[in-house]
């Protein structure tokens, strides 16, 4: 059975390279795989990243900007996988929680977007190929209770 989505609909993350993960008890590879948090071990107060939901026609352009599919030859499909994860945060990174000396900063409009001053940041910290990842994980094949 088909489930309608809720463009208002959240999901909390922490990026698997806080400083507050203890990696050594931490089973990494399965919270990669699940986004399930039971698979962390906290050692501190780990930075909370609030994903949301994209809405189709901004999760289209993004893929039309970055994926190039030749018909005649599939193997020459190109994908610009860093541009379109910093799309996907772009649009889908909602609030960022517990993270010292920064706002996350949006520019208004429909939909709204992050900022590139925020953008930066989150560069800086060397996230957002992992929250782009998740994105499209979240926004394409959706959580396990979503698919059935």
């Amino acid at each position: 059975m088909f489930k309608a989505i809720d463009l208002s609909e959240t999901t909390d993350y922490i990026s698997e390279n806080d400083p507050a993960i203890n990696k050594a008890e931490s089973n990494i590879p399965l919270y990669q795989s699940t986004g399930d948090q039971s698979h962390l071990v906290l050692d501190g107060e780990p930075t909370i990243f609030v994903l949301g939901v994209i809405a189709s026609r901004e999760y289209t352009n993004i893929q039309d900007k970055h994926i190039s599919t030749n018909i005649a030859d599939p193997n020459k499909t190109t994908v610009a996988p860093f541009g379109m994860s910093r799309e996907m945060v772009m649009y889908g990174l909602k609030e960022v929680k517990n993270a010292e000396g920064f706002k996350l900063s949006t520019i208004g409009g429909n939909p709204s977007r992050v900022a590139d001053r925020s953008l930066d940041q989150l560069q800086a910290w060397g996230v957002i190929e992992e929250l782009g990842n998740r994105l499209m994980n979240l926004n394409t094949l959706g959580d396990a209770e979503k698919k059935q």
